[in-house]
């Protein structure tokens, strides 16, 4: 199977050097934490269509699909920083609950 990061090269048609890298760390983390955790079957699938979602060529969004994935993106900045200091596991979380939102 492809890792995420092929995965994401292999949507967006871009090299390594051209992804997007607050996508691809938050399509990583997505896919640890899928695969590391006990969770229902409600948010593993939830999981699975975020990533999809993310992995999204730019071409192929709506605008309010990159809007959506703007938003993700600076959300996952501010709570990846260092001042609020959070685990992957509460990444993930806190991801999944901003994506349910959107």
């Amino acid at each position: 199977p492809l890792s995420p990061l092929m995965l994401l090269e292999e949507v967006s048609g871009k090299n390594n050097n051209e992804i997007d890298p607050i996508l691809s760390r938050m399509v990583n983390l997505i896919e640890r934490q899928t695969a590391s955790t006990n969770s229902n079957i409600l948010t593993a699938a939830e999981a699975f269509c975020l990533r999809l979602f993310l992995l999204t060529p730019s071409d192929k969004r709506s605008l309010s699909d990159s809007d959506s994935i703007e938003t993700l993106k600076a959300s996952f900045l501010d709570y990846s920083s260092r001042r609020h200091q959070r685990g992957d596991h509460d990444l993930y979380r806190l991801l999944l609950n901003d994506w349910s939102c959107l």
